[in-house]
């Protein structure tokens, strides 16, 4: 296998995507991997799974490497009635994962999963596949139940407290670095294990309100890679615009045009 993925990255370098796509399909066949008991979550794109077997994995790690201990796969959804959307929406979560990501780690308190660069673009993009990780922390649901049942306040009133300060907080943390999320909610993240103790026992001697000045978002982690957009000017905006003037120069080939578009909705 780890010579099959060697042919389907050197053939990816000199541009023969049908070849890619035909030798990618042989190599990842994930049947026995992408099972109802894995799956952890969906949404309006796609369904994530992990906490797979021994065995899961290391069908996983005979088909594209190495992969974290925590590996998780977000499969996303077939669109019949227009392919060419759905091909671009992933293909934008995939450039949003690998160009942006790291970006946010790097510049704010916030947690994303890593690209480790085991599977080749062309590769997620053909099988519709994201390969990540799971993230550790509470979702907020949990968190507000705590308070609710501690406290006896109303549930959806603390809740959308919560949520609104949370998002305020993490969107002013994104917009800061050039970056914007236009997907924020609750199921897209989740709290830090520790913040959220300690925000539990702020709860003590504070009243919850949208306003409040505690920050449940720090170190908050941010999984969900749909709706994302870059300023130009910024780091991951530059090595994207790199990337599409690569793409512009092969103008005759779908693939390229397709990410050139992609691009186009990510750079602002």
């Amino acid at each position: 296998m780890k010579h099959l993925i060697n042919l389907i990255e050197y053939l990816e370098s000199n541009h023969h995507y049908s070849e890619v796509d035909r030798l990618v399909r042989i190599a990842l066949d994930m049947t026995d991997v992408l099972e109802k008991e894995n799956e952890l979550g969906g949404g309006s794109y796609g369904k994530f799974y992990s906490n797979f077997t021994s065995e899961q994995k290391r069908k996983l790690k005979d088909q594209i490497g190495n992969v974290p201990d925590n590996v998780g796969i977000k499969h996303f959804k077939e669109r019949q009635y227009n392919p060419m959307f759905g091909m671009i929406e992933n293909l934008k979560e995939n450039l949003t994962f690998i160009y942006i990501a790291p970006y946010i780690n790097q510049k704010t308190d916030l947690v994303t999963p890593v690209y480790t660069g085991s599977l080749p673009l062309s590769a997620m993009i053909t099988n519709k596949i994201n390969i990540t990780q799971k993230m550790s922390g509470e979702t907020l649901f949990t968190i507000n139940d705590k308070i609710v049942n501690r406290l006896g306040l109303s549930d959806w009133g603390t809740f959308n407290a919560i949520e609104d300060s949370i998002e305020r907080n993490i969107k002013k943390k994104l917009n800061d670095i050039g970056v914007q999320w236009t997907d924020c909610h609750a199921g897209n993240y989740l709290i830090n294990k520790q913040v959220a103790q300690e925000f539990i026992e702020w709860t003590n001697n504070n009243t919850i309100s949208k306003e409040m000045t505690f920050d449940l978002s720090r170190n908050a982690a941010l999984f969900d890679f749909g709706s994302f957009a870059v300023e130009s000017g910024t780091q991951p905006g530059q090595k994207l615009i790199k990337l599409r003037e690569q793409m512009q120069s092969r103008p005759d080939n779908k693939f390229s045009q397709v990410i050139t578009k992609a691009i186009d909705e990510v750079v602002i």
